[in-house]
């Protein structure tokens, strides 16, 4: 889980690509057995989260402003006992959009923040 003030997605996405770009032989995650196929697992990683930011841009534009309104639909299939860290994935995902330019809000992103489509 990426989770604000630690990361946020694109520190995630910068390291993902690093590590593919090192072209390992093996993954040695810290639980887990061994990843072998490095390149397809790294590329699942990505599109897993890039699929997540396509759904927040889409739950954007149907109206939802806040992290909180988005996070029951987002995650619907999750226990919503996991929704306040679901919270903190997607706070992380904004603040990319946002740095990016492609979501706006007022003041700096974060869980309370209401935020728009740019």
């Amino acid at each position: 889980m990426i989770t604000p003030p630690d990361g946020d997605m694109g520190d995630y996405f910068a390291s993902l690509a690093k590590v593919r770009a090192r072209d390992f032989d093996t993954l040695w995650p810290t639980h887990g057995a061994p990843v072998r196929d490095v390149a397809p697992f790294i590329d699942a990683y990505v599109a897993h989260r890039r699929a997540r930011e396509a759904q927040i841009l889409e739950a954007l534009g149907a109206g939802p402003t806040t992290i909180q309104a988005m996070v029951p639909s987002l995650y619907a299939a999750v226990d919503p006992r996991l929704h306040p860290a679901a919270a903190h994935s997607v706070l992380a995902h904004m603040i990319q959009l946002v740095r990016e330019g492609r979501v706006l809000t007022d003041g700096e992103a974060s869980l309370d923040a209401k935020y728009r489509l740019a």
